[in-house]
């Protein structure tokens, strides 16, 4: 396969004669050199997205860039704010279909009141944060699991909001994590409406 194919100069009208101009051995270097760079790039971005994936799975994720230091200077490390949110933004949507219906099945199981309800889903949104606000013990972790949070019921911040917006999303309720230099919550979009819900501060407000 050619890297660079002749580029046609002149096509005679009379004769049907094509001059070309054959790339020389500079041009075909330089495009080698940005055919491999954007094979780098490309085997660089699934490496790095697979690696998230994977340290999230183990659990390992809050401590990346965490390991050696102390709480305050781990909060103000990965709680660089938006950038934290965005990766575990990321890693909640790699659900397995197991996990899915998991989730889903938690999600009916615990908002059974709103079976019937004229909004389902919209009931089912504000039952599953009362449910999470009102059973969950507040604990400091290093986990966005959902399945091992709902295991030891408990999570800090960013661990509850991780949870809230993976639930939600097996009910297809779009959501996303939000966080600042020290706090972490769910925004939840539905019927065009945005609102927080900070279930670590029992806070739902409509933005």
């Amino acid at each position: 396969m050619r890297i660079l194919k002749p580029k046609t100069r002149y096509i005679c009208n009379h004769c049907g004669h094509i001059d070309v101009e054959k790339p020389n051995w500079r041009s075909r270097l330089r495009m080698i050199g940005v055919a491999l760079l954007f094979i780098y790039m490309g085997v660089f971005t699934l490496t790095g997205t697979a690696s998230i994936v994977q340290l999230g799975r183990l659990g390992e994720l809050d401590n990346v860039f965490s390991s050696g230091l102390d709480i305050d200077e781990q909060e103000s490390v990965w709680a660089h704010s938006n950038f934290y949110a965005l990766v575990a933004d990321f890693y909640s949507r790699f659900v397995t279909t197991e996990d899915n219906l998991y989730f889903r099945e938690y999600v009916m199981n615990h908002t059974k009141k709103c079976d019937g309800a004229p909004d389902e889903t919209e009931c089912r949104i504000h039952e599953l944060y009362k449910f999470l606000d009102t059973t969950y013990e507040y604990e400091i972790g290093t986990k966005l699991n959902a399945r091992a949070l709902i295991a030891d019921n408990q999570g800090d911040c960013d661990e509850m909001a991780f949870l809230y917006i993976t639930l939600l999303r097996s009910i297809d309720v779009d959501a996303t994590l939000q966080c600042n230099l020290t706090h972490c919550w769910a925004i939840v979009k539905y019927n065009g409406e945005k609102t927080k819900a900070d279930l670590t501060k029992s806070i739902w407000r409509e933005k």
